[in-house]
């Protein structure tokens, strides 16, 4: 099976960007959250 990933468009990147920086700072859209898991990125703690 063959699994397509279309590559989001520069406003669905900016939109994105936008409600990630809002659900940081705690502001909810949809019930958005988000996760920060320390290590996340480098897996070390």
């Amino acid at each position: 099976m063959t699994v397509r990933y279309d590559e989001p468009s520069l406003v669905e990147r900016a939109g994105n960007t936008l409600v990630r920086w809002l659900a940081e700072a705690g502001i909810s859209l949809a019930g958005t959250r988000a996760l920060r898991v320390r290590g996340r990125k480098t897996g070390k703690l």
